[in-house]
């Protein structure tokens, strides 16, 4: 049989924890109404909020993703937009959630800001020898400026780094296509001689 509680009066008894400094006892309160009503966003944010006051950084950032992923699910785009990025303030070194923001800028139609997030995630994955993925995200970046010759280029170069000469060539192929159509011959003999 399913206890329910009163939010409310948990909530209420929360705040006066809050107001007497006690944020150990409001967070008890609060891991409460959230255990009640995962859907419960201002509450699970709170919880984070008393997470960081108290220190506990890992669960603040664990409260705020299930807030933002719940903004992002319920279609409040910019909402979860602005909790990924308080997130990045607590661990600017979640690579993930860089990809998400870049994920939501999309959606939102800007695109700059889409692969101003894909740079980063790149540039941290490639800190971390991790090739794969960031080929991957480079490939995203692709989809959504197909005309840009430089996020080409540099996806082929991670093509050679990881030894995939035949993808290496289809992008420099495709780079110099593209070149050769806007009438940038010069850019075309540079990738030319760099291909050689």
């Amino acid at each position: 049989m399913a206890v329910s509680i009163d939010k409310g009066k948990l909530i209420d008894q929360a705040q006066k924890y809050i107001q007497k400094g006690q944020f150990d006892k409001a967070i008890s309160e609060y891991q409460k109404v959230v255990e009640a009503d995962s859907k419960d966003i201002r509450s699970r944010l709170k919880l984070g909020e008393l997470y960081l006051k108290v220190g506990n950084n890992a669960s603040a950032v664990n409260e705020y993703s299930a807030a933002a992923e719940s903004y992002a699910s319920d279609g409040f785009i910019l909402q979860a937009i602005a909790v990924f990025k308080q997130l990045l303030k607590i661990d600017p070194s979640i690579s993930d959630i860089y990809v998400k923001l870049a994920k939501l800028y999309k959606k939102q139609g800007l695109i700059a800001d889409a692969l101003a997030q894909y740079r980063i995630v790149i540039a941290n994955y490639e800190k971390q020898g991790k090739t794969a993925e960031a080929t991957g995200a480079l490939k995203d970046m692709a989809s959504m400026d197909p005309e840009n010759s430089s996020i080409r280029a540099k996806l082929a170069d991670l093509y050679l780094k990881d030894g995939d000469d035949k993808k290496a060539l289809e992008e420099f192929s495709r780079i110099a296509t593209d070149l050769k159509k806007k009438g940038r011959m010069d850019d075309v003999i540079i990738l030319y001689e760099k291909l050689l």
